[in-house]
């Protein structure tokens, strides 16, 4: 369904982002089930009429503010996301809308909605990762994000298996991966920004863990979809991220 264009539009980078070390558990979804979810304007993305939620963990290292870089430490965050479409003057839009966003300080959380104007919860996250950036190909990465829910230890582990090729294939990996608008709300109105990088290197998974307290992080309609085996679980080395400035769009 086509929705009206942009109330206002500011055009240009807003910031550069290295979002590096990502874990990526997807699994499949009731798309009717979680329409409630999405603001109007916004479809759920279906891959082979199958509709994917992702539990998305990843290190951003370094954030640049036109030519200053934010004097922050590097920090990881966790999310849970849906793939969607918006539809404008008869072009489909693919992106991700986040359910819920954690962050690892709480000054993250400050220069978050500094910059994009929303705020992600605050959640102590710790990240251990080894492999993405290695010149020998033999060597797979891992990584291993911890954090508490209810006094309880909660992590996701996976440990890579081989290079994956994804390249123009039609997997559910380039399904994934293939999102390049965001959207979330900020008082009541939905916004979009754009974001720009490079193709990733992939790694599939030989193995993993996923001890996730779903409900305390997600709530309960997330419970069932989540406790099911992943559809696909892999790992990306990440790159520079552009992002550019948030518009309105309803």
């Amino acid at each position: 369904m086509a929705v009206k264009t942009q109330k206002k539009i500011k055009t240009g980078v807003l910031v550069r982002a290295n979002y590096t070390d990502i874990l990526l558990l997807n699994f499949e979804i009731d798309p009717e089930a979680f329409d409630s979810y999405l603001p109007p304007g916004l479809t759920i993305a279906k891959y082979n009429d199958t509709a994917f939620a992702s539990l998305i963990a990843m290190k951003t290292r370094r954030l640049t503010y036109g030519n200053f870089i934010l004097p922050m430490a590097a920090y990881p965050s966790l999310g849970l996301r849906f793939y969607v479409e918006r539809v404008v003057d008869g072009k489909v839009r693919k992106g991700v809308f986040y359910i819920r966003n954690y962050v690892s300080r709480r000054s993250v959380a400050v220069v978050h909605h500094w910059l994009f104007q929303s705020s992600p919860h605050v959640m102590k996250i710790k990240a251990e990762s080894s492999g993405f950036h290695e010149n020998d190909s033999a060597i797979m990465p891992s990584a291993c994000y911890r954090w508490e829910a209810n006094s309880c230890p909660n992590r996701v582990k996976v440990t890579g298996h081989s290079i994956m090729h994804i390249g123009t294939k039609n997997t559910k990996e380039k399904f994934v991966l293939d999102f390049h608008y965001m959207y979330y709300m900020r008082n009541n109105e939905l916004m979009e920004c754009y974001a720009e990088h490079p193709p990733w290197m992939t790694w599939g998974a030989a193995s993993g863990s996923f001890d996730v307290d779903v409900e305390a992080l997600f709530g309960r309609d997330f419970v069932k979809p989540l406790k099911r085996r992943a559809a696909s679980v892999f790992l990306a080395r990440g790159s520079d991220v552009v992002i550019h400035r948030p518009v309105v769009v309803s």
